[in-house]
């Protein structure tokens, strides 16, 4: 499978949960252990089978070859264009809902995924937003709330495993009978492309859309993944109406950057969470609830099958139970019961949330995407796999065998769900959404942006990179095969600096061995690649001053084992000592400099819509010249190399390295200039012994590469 296959399959993903069959014969372990790229992939297994590979035509279990079953191209046999008249579903609804829905001026429209086999968060989330617009239509003159089913060419269903809010109405009947001045369309992220294709290519489909006086398109952005590209989805939503927006189920991705990124407004819509039945400890069973999803973390390899073998070591009398094959009140009551729960899943999900509504505890991995902030020092969550192990050892049989103790978790847990989740939370945003407020308003897709993607695209699809995981735990597999985590974006243009450009090759004397040192390490991408190019390295010593990249680098280092050593020391370095609290971006953190007003200047001639929202870090900054006597020290014989990419700090830290005559130690050095003129790191480094090279890499920025290297290594 190649990455650019998968780029080109995944607009038109949505159209694959046609064929139910092959869905229903779907056998999660056998095709993860068959298909090694769904394990470490940021989907779970069926929903990397739907998304990928029915169109590949991979086996969904070991019996059933999907080959003979899929013709190429792919035709569904059950595909049939559905009249509205024919349509038996539509002969059981009660006339007079039919009537309303004939006569209405206004419609609200909804739709759902017309399945009757699969059950998903999504859907019922659906499914509670229609309950929520029938309560506030009521206060709304001739407003008649419907539902749809995508993809259209299925047939309307009515659901087996919950009970729906209304019944499900053909696209086609609603707009052969249907004649609204106004209609909202609520149509979920992962079916847009498709939904809206066929809207176009459908004549009957067209004409009703472009019809209507007054047509706003809301894009369910119920989990921010599986949101279609602006570049897929824009065009056809500006061919249908200029009123369009996103609704996102989770505030973490409600933001500004989103809105600029995505070129359509944003607003906030809250999930309404289900009415459990309240239950305290001394009414629980000795029950662990265990969600569906089935993962491998790709930096440490511990999957969701490790976790419950450990999870069964560690609680012996307790039953484990997967949640699967359930209806809706059956999950439910299971919820109600189980003592905990845990989930391999989003984190902040229905098999986090729902029990501890009903009065349970339940673990999870935080992340930042699906999580609150609040959350990340919630008493069971924890930031890895490993940590939430321990923590469940050492605290589960206290929770079980002390009934306040787990009260007091489990209230101290639905105070913090309370923080972010209500059915007043959901009715304000809907009226909100319905009135027309956004919380973050459009703005063009911007031209920093479009470079990101596109230098991803050419590295995925001409240079072998291979991207995974999610807004929150991004990871790269690299040509000469580094696994690395890092954080998007201005990431991406990094690898193309280091790969394409070979920006920080270094020149080395091949019969000579070197420490090399990285000044400005970020998720340590330039030590790793460098160690990997040259094995006369045999020591790298990596600065990195703000922690939370620090932490990333560290496990880079852990999941790419090697005998030559990488230190990260999280510190900065300048011509002297200081604390700071200093300005960055998540997802622009290679532009994070401990001199802040050389990094306030870049900004300004940044983009900011490439960028995520402002966070702030106190750093710790000593003299360069002090660490590097370190090194010089215990280098003994070795020489030294240099990467240095510091985003301005870079003057302070040569000038420090000159005034102690430390950089007759170096053989080679690479050095990025950054908004002021490179004269004098040149002058510095000339009246060092050094023959250089002096690349401008950004005029407007003032952005010089230059390499350095000893006249004697040359010859």
């Amino acid at each position: 499978m190649r990455p650019s296959d998968l780029r080109k399959i995944a607009p038109n993903w949505a159209s694959l949960w046609r064929n139910v069959n092959l869905i229903r014969n779907f056998d999660s372990g056998w095709y993860v252990e068959n298909y090694p790229d769904a394990a470490g992939h940021r989907l779970s297994p069926l929903m990397h089978f739907i998304r990928y590979g029915i169109e590949e035509k991979r086996r969904p279990a070991a019996w059933f070859d999907t080959e003979l079953y899929v013709p190429d191209p792919i035709i569904f046999v059950d595909d049939v264009p559905v009249n509205g008249v024919s349509n038996s579903y539509v002969g059981e609804i009660d006339e007079a809902y039919l009537g309303s829905l004939k006569k209405c001026e206004k419609l609200w429209l909804f739709f759902n995924v017309a399945t009757t086999e699969v059950l998903s968060g999504g859907m019922l989330s659906i499914n509670r937003f229609v309950d929520i617009a029938i309560e506030s239509a009521i206060d709304r003159q001739n407003t008649v709330v419907a539902v749809s089913g995508v993809p259209v060419s299925r047939e309307a269903v009515k659901y087996k495993l919950f009970e729906e809010r209304l019944p499900m109405v053909h696209f086609d009947w609603i707009t052969e009978y249907t004649n609204p001045v106004a209609v909202k369309l609520f149509v979920p992220e992962v079916f847009a492309t498709e939904f809206f294709t066929n809207a176009l290519e459908q004549d009957h489909y067209r004409r009703w859309l472009k019809s209507r006086p007054d047509l706003e398109i809301i894009i369910l952005n119920q989990n921010n993944e599986l949101m279609p590209h602006p570049q897929h989805i824009n065009p056809l939503l500006n061919q249908i109406t200029k009123f369009s927006k996103i609704a996102t189920a989770h505030p973490r991705y409600c933001t500004q950057s989103l809105a600029l990124k995505s070129g359509l407004p944003v607003k906030q819509l809250t999930p309404l969470l289900p009415v459990m039945e309240f239950r305290r400890s001394v009414d629980r069973q000795r029950i662990f609830m265990l969600s569906p999803d089935v993962f491998t973390d790709p930096l440490t390899g511990i999957t969701s099958e490790d976790i419950i073998v450990e999870l069964k070591k560690i609680l012996p009398d307790f039953e484990f139970v997967i949640v699967n094959g359930l209806t809706l009140a059956e999950y439910l009551e299971l919820a109600s019961k189980a003592m905990f729960s845990l989930t391999f899943g989003e984190g902040m999900d229905g098999y986090f949330i729902e029990p501890i509504l009903s009065g349970g505890v339940s673990f999870a991995v935080y992340n930042e995407v699906f999580f609150p902030e609040y959350f990340a020092d919630a008493p069971t969550v924890r930031k890895d796999w490993r940590s939430l192990l321990s923590l469940i050892e050492d605290v589960a049989d206290g929770y079980a065998s002390n009934p306040d103790l787990y009260n007091n978790i489990s209230n101290e847990l639905r105070e913090l769900i309370g923080k972010t989740y209500s059915r007043e939370i959901t009715k304000n945003n809907f009226n909100d959404l319905i009135d027309g407020m956004v919380d973050h308003p459009a703005g063009p897709r911007t031209r920093q942006v479009e470079l990101f993607d596109n230098i991803r695209s050419y590295l995925e699809s001409e240079k072998g990179f291979r991207f995974h995981g999610s807004p929150g735990k991004k990871v790269v597999v690299t040509p000469d095969g580094l696994l690395v985590e890092h954080l998007g974006a201005e990431f991406y243009s990094v690898l193309y600096e280091i790969y394409e450009r070979r920006d920080y090759d270094l020149d080395l004397d091949d019969g000579k061995e070197y420490y090399l040192i990285d000044i400005g390490a970020n998720v340590g991408m330039a030590s790793l690649y460098l160690r990997n190019r040259y094995p006369n390295i045999k020591r790298i010593f990596a600065f990195e001053p703000l922690h939370k990249v620090a932490e990333i680098a560290k496990r880079n280092v852990l999941a790419n084992s090697h005998h030559v050593p990488i230190v990260i020391k999280e510190i900065g370095l300048s011509d002297n000592y200081h604390k700071a609290t200093l300005e960055y971006y998540e997802d622009w953190t290679t532009a994070f400099s401990t001199d802040d007003q050389t990094l306030d200047s870049f900004l300004k001639n940044s983009e900011q819509g490439a960028r995520s929202e402002a966070k702030f870090a106190e750093v710790e900054v000593v003299p360069a010249s002090v660490e590097i006597r370190e090194i010089i020290a215990a280098a003994s014989d070795l020489r030294l190399a240099m990467k240095c990419d510091t985003q301005g700090s870079e003057f302070a830290i040569f000038r420090s390295l000159d005034a102690e005559g430390l950089l007759q130690h170096f053989d080679a050095i690479v050095v990025e200039s950054h908004f002021k003129s490179p004269d004098e790191l040149i002058g510095i480094l000339e009246r060092n012994g050094f023959e250089l090279v002096v690349r401008c890499d950004h005029e407007k920025n003032v952005v010089y590469t230059i390499k350095a290297s000893r006249k004697q290594v040359r010859d």
